[in-house]
């Protein structure tokens, strides 16, 4: 039942409506635009959707006693992917990459503990891979040129500058059915260019 109402409060909190997703026929750059200008009003709530996927409570403690070392928690990990599939910007291939990444850091967790400071690993926001404020990038993204170059039918690779945080990123999608999906996001030197076909 706590499950239940996790999901569904994530569900909630995240409102895919708020935003309508009808990227059906649209450019993989409009995708990319759509999915930032999403992000930009609804980034806090992400953040917290993310920090319960850590297991880091505070326990009473005795004196002289520690707090027990980070771990993931699983089901939180699920309650965001669920909430972030639930907007329509994620391919199943993404979901598939971030629950290995989850599953990568419970493993660094118990390889390392760590019981004080930051969790390794999420020292930074998961889309924008930066400590940056990179709302104020996101605030003028209808100014922000997007390149766009598809590799074929259903694969496009789609980049961006933010001169504010002066981070170019580069999006990966591939097409399902008339619509682009984000299947990874990675942040690039400057002065990478577009692959050639």
């Amino acid at each position: 039942m706590k499950n239940m109402l996790l999901l569904l409060l994530c569900l909630i909190v995240l409102n895919p409506q708020a935003t309508p997703q009808n990227h059906k026929q649209a450019r993989p750059a409009e995708t990319v635009r759509a999915f930032v200008k999403w992000y930009g009003t609804h980034w806090e709530k992400c953040s917290s959707l993310e920090t319960n996927t850590i297991n880091m409570g505070v326990l009473a403690l005795k004196e002289k006693e520690e707090n027990p070392p980070y771990s993931i928690n699983f089901k939180g990990v699920e309650a965001y992917i669920g909430a972030l599939s639930e907007t329509g910007f994620f391919s199943e291939k993404y979901f598939e990459t971030l629950r290995n990444w989850f599953k990568d850091a419970d493993h660094n967790f118990k390889e390392n503990p760590q019981n004080d400071g930051p969790p390794e690993g999420f020292q930074y926001d998961r889309f924008f891979l930066t400590q940056e404020d990179f709302l104020k990038d996101i605030k003028n993204i209808d100014k922000i040129a997007i390149n766009e170059k598809l590799l074929d039918h259903n694969t496009a690779d789609v980049r961006m500058h933010f001169p504010y945080c002066n981070i170019t990123y580069h999006y990966l999608l591939s097409n399902k059915n008339g619509k682009w999906y984000i299947n990874a996001i990675q942040n690039i030197p400057f002065n990478c260019r577009l692959p050639k076909k």
